[in-house]
């Protein structure tokens, strides 16, 4: 048998509402992975967990424009990090730009998140 490194990362709460539906799923998936994680030794990085712990309080429901000419403008201006902060605070939003994709902030933890997982033994 071939020893690997396996890292796995868990799915992250969809939106901002920590309440809804699709979340509710969301953890019935994560317990899943934590549990395979556990039972297969893999390295879990649990993001989900970073991003609730930024959303306690939030409650907003934004979630991806529904006008097809503002999600275009979203793909084409928040692909600057500055401009993907600026968004993500205009629309009251804290770890995305539309309750999906990641802000700059996010995506930097996220990033650190993995590079503590794969530096520990």
């Amino acid at each position: 048998m071939v020893d690997k490194n396996v890292l796995v990362i868990n799915i992250p709460c969809i939106g901002e509402d920590l309440n809804n539906e699709l979340n509710k799923k969301v953890d019935e998936y994560n317990k899943i992975i934590h549990k395979l994680c556990k039972d297969y030794s893999f390295k879990l990085v649990d993001f989900n967990f970073w991003k609730k712990s930024q959303l306690k309080t939030n409650t907003n429901k934004y979630f991806i424009p529904k006008k097809p000419f503002k999600m275009v403008l979203d793909f084409i201006f928040v692909r600057s990090p500055k401009i993907s902060n600026i968004v993500s605070k205009k629309r009251n939003l804290v770890p995305t730009i539309d309750g999906v994709h990641l802000n700059d902030h996010s995506a930097r933890k996220l990033a650190e998140l993995i590079k503590e997982k794969i530096s520990s033994k």
